[in-house]
């Protein structure tokens, strides 16, 4: 497993080891402190390895702070969870109902210290709960959580924040805190498998210092007026580090070494060009292969040959992709296949036998991999193909539009938030920019059966724990709130500096806009970033996420005068050409990321419409401008096999400039001339008899370049190589990914002991015998000399 170590040693190499080391079974190793009570704690140790606290104490919330703690002093970054097997009280139905068991983080042990808790009360009649309170600042009072996201403020129980089971009883139960630099997550599960993030809280840093308290409380919850001799009895176990990555399970029980998914993707931004097309002919076949015909798109539902395409993978790295499910106007994928080169094995031609557009099962190679998750990373898809896309199936020739879907993903991944196996959260959707002309089917010639399309797209992966500010936003509720899509559903940078302003971090960055006066909200906003000029220091890409109009929404930005953020319109693909026409509230959900100027491996920038030259940019290009609306860009030594392009229309209406402006971006990369050809259009529904077209026109635009093979990162110097150990039975594998190279595996019996280099080492991996001696085995890797 990882361990933790020191920044200074992190620059240098990475810890794995076989053992239990960093994780403690029970609660050894915890220090008890009676804080502010009169009455001393007793700690038990049980038979079967829980730890039973018993404790006086009034209360640990509001301003009182009287309890008993167990803890420990942890450093930076962690991942810790306990389980929780009862909260006894001996009033548990009078002055103890609110008796707790709790996970806490304090900054100090003096009362008054700000703290975050996660606990259990009594549950002597099925009523108890799950609750999560902090205390922000010191001497403060401790509070319910700030409510961060729409749809995510009760899982059951009575309270923001709270969980209770849907039948039975609430024990045992686990509770689980997570820290990410400035941003806790407070989480409780059933099972230890499927977490339920409870809520989340961006902290001050001058609260909650580097290194914190964490540990196991209990109070009575006795006033000073009620009877003093009344405790409270709290069991743990399993006190120690969550897994990371969590383990792969189905239905509760992991799942064998042969259908794992691949390396965990979080520590490398990735990418993927997916080329889409169907036959010469037009002739497809239904899902199951059982019968052939005419593609007719749109006609009929996933399984039908309406829906069918030819789909394959151009090129992709460094962290390969996957999909188990695709079809005409949707890709559902994944990250980090356990076999890149087997779960391609779906794709290709019909002449592959092993084509399959949906391949469900745990033992199917595309499905052996993570889901993305909204809680880990931002998807950013881009139109790979330029002008209009014309397909064999009798209807004309149409425009392209694509989007991140934020919706049910009917294919089966592993969840990367807690390692099941199951349906995810996002998809890419492809969908046609307007009505095109007669349709063959009478039944497709309208916009709800125009919506789907296919054409080549590219797709990148921006994990947050690269560092990244970025994060999914939910839909503008009708008072103008802003949330997140819910806890957790953006990158800690995201919120990094929000405290001081908003302890609901989505609020404090994003502002929706009354439209009109009287007006509702929807569709325009602000968005500023604590710390951010967005005149000179770097970039924002949006995504929208709805699915629910018949072409999909647009999201693009404009630089406030002042730096202060940007102005955010979001519009309905169908009514681009409608400027004070801003999508409704319920469908404006969006994501965003932004990339500064001094990210490392950058090449691109903001680039002028006028003329294509550089405003701002970072790396190693050119650009010229042949025509309106067209720009040319060369990348020494890159192709369109090298990498990809991520595109965002930033700017106001040329014409009406207190409107954001509604040009769509695409590219291709052309081989003769070996440059990147990006086009800006327009719709305009004045042209071709009424029947939406996309002429060319100039606009600023945001680019910046996906390497496969050396992506950009926030983190060089500390971003280290994660070593990976797959336990096989009989023997172990110790891999680190393929395309991260420059490094040699070190083993060691002692931390003290010197390391030696191990032998036998293949394109980043080994397999040993899984001895008794190589338990208690560490594994490092340096940089090769």
């Amino acid at each position: 497993m990882i361990l933790n170590h020191s920044p200074s040693w992190s620059r240098l190499c990475c810890f794995a080891a076989l053992g239990l080391a960093g994780q403690a079974h029970g609660q050894a190793g915890l220090t008890k402190t009676d804080i502010n009570n009169p009455v001393t704690g007793i700690v038990t140790a049980n038979p079967d390895a829980s730890t039973t606290v018993t404790a006086g104490g009034g209360d640990t919330y509001g301003t009182a702070d009287s309890f008993t703690y167990l803890h420990e002093q942890r450093t930076g970054d962690f991942d810790v969870k306990v389980l929780l097997h009862n909260v006894d009280a001996d009033d548990p139905t009078g002055q103890q109902t609110s008796a707790k068991g709790s996970l806490q983080v304090r900054a100090s042990l003096s009362p008054g210290s700000p703290n975050i808790q996660v606990s259990g009360i009594p549950d002597p009649t099925g009523a108890g709960y799950v609750e999560t309170i902090s205390r922000p600042s010191l001497n403060g009072e401790t509070e319910d959580p700030p409510l961060s996201a729409p749809d995510y403020r009760y899982f059951g129980g009575p309270y923001p924040g709270t969980f209770r089971p849907a039948s039975g009883s609430l024990y045992s139960v686990w509770l689980r805190v997570r820290r990410t630099g400035d941003l806790f997550q407070t989480m409780s599960s059933k099972d230890g498998i499927t977490w339920t993030v409870l809520a989340e809280y961006a902290t001050d840093p001058a609260a909650f210092p580097a290194t914190v308290y964490v540990g196991l409380a209990a109070v009575a919850h006795i006033d000073s007026g009620e009877n003093q001799n009344h405790r409270v009895r709290s069991t743990f176990s399993d006190y120690g580090n969550a897994a990371k990555p969590p383990v792969a399970t189905q239905g509760g029980s992991p799942v064998t070494a042969g259908n794992v998914p691949g390396v965990y993707p979080v520590n490398s931004v990735t990418g993927v060009n997916w080329n889409l097309s169907i036959p010469s002919d037009g002739i497809g076949w239904t899902a199951d292969k059982s019968s052939s015909g005419p593609i007719v798109w749109n006609t009929q539902g996933f399984a039908s040959i309406s829906r069918d395409l030819i789909l394959d993978i151009d090129s992709q790295g460094p962290v390969a992709f996957s999909t188990g499910r695709y079809a005409t106007g949707a890709i559902d994928f994944g990250i980090s296949p356990r076999d890149p080169v087997s779960a391609r094995s779906n794709l290709g031609p019909y002449t592959n036998p092993n084509r399959d557009r949906d391949t469900p099962a745990v033992t199917d190679p595309a499905s052996q991999a993570w889901f993305p998750s909204l809680q880990h990373g931002i998807l950013i898809p881009t139109v790979r193909v330029n002008g209009t896309v014309s397909w064999n199936d009798g209807a004309s020739p149409f425009f392209p539009h694509t989007y991140q879907a934020v919706d049910f993903s009917s294919a089966n991944s592993y969840h990367m938030q807690d390692g099941t196996f199951g349906n995810g959260r996002l998809y890419t959707r492809m969908a046609k920019r307007g009505d095109t002309g007669p349709h063959p089917n009478n039944d497709a010639n309208g916009a709800g059966g125009f919506q789907r399309a296919a054409f080549s797209i590219s797709t990148a992966w921006f994990p947050y724990e690269d560092g990244w500010m970025s994060g999914y936003f939910a839909n503008a509720q009708a008072d103008g709130s802003a949330f997140w899509q819910f806890p957790g559903a953006h990158s800690p940078a995201a919120s990094q500096g929000t405290a001081a302003l908003d302890p609901n971090s989505a609020g404090a960055i994003l502002q929706w806009t009354q439209l009109g006066e009287g007006g509702g909200y929807g569709g325009l906003a602000t968005l500023s970033l604590p710390g951010v000029d967005s005149r000179d220091d770097g970039m924002l890409f949006l995504v929208p996420n709805d699915d629910t109009t018949s072409r999909g929404p647009q999201a693009n930005c404009a630089i406030k005068p002042d730096g202060s953020g940007w102005t955010i319109g979001i519009r309905e693909v169908a009514f681009l050409y409608s400027l004070a026409e801003y999508i409704s509230n319920d469908r404006s959900e969006f994501s965003f990321l932004h990339i500064p100027y001094t990210a490392t491996n950058l090449i691109g920038g903001e680039i002028s419409g006028a003329n294509g030259s550089k405003i701002h940019s970072g790396g190693d290009f050119t650009v010229t401008r042949p025509s309106t609306g067209r720009y040319e860009i060369s990348i020494p030594g890159k192709t369109g096999q090298s990498g990809m392009l991520i595109l965002q229309a930033v700017g106001n209406h040329p014409e009406e400039p207190e409107y954001v402006d509604t040009a769509s971006l695409s590219y291709e990369y052309n081989s003769q001339t070996n440059r990147f050809v990006v086009e800006s259009r327009v719709s305009d529904p004045t042209i071709n008899e009424g029947f939406a077209v996309a002429p060319l026109r100039d606009s600023n635009f945001y680019f910046a370049w996906v390497d496969f093979s050396d992506p950009l990162t926030l983190t060089p110097d500390i971003l280290l190589p994660e070593l990976s150990i797959q336990n096989n039975g009989a023997s172990v594998t110790v891999s680190w990914p393929t395309a991260i190279t420059g490094y040699v595996l070190e083993t060691s019996n002692n931390l003290a002991n010197p390391w030696t280099d191990v032998p036998g080492v293949t394109a980043n991996s080994v397999t040993l015998p899984y001895t008794p001696s190589l338990k208690k085995q560490f594994f490092r890797l340096r940089p090769a000399p």
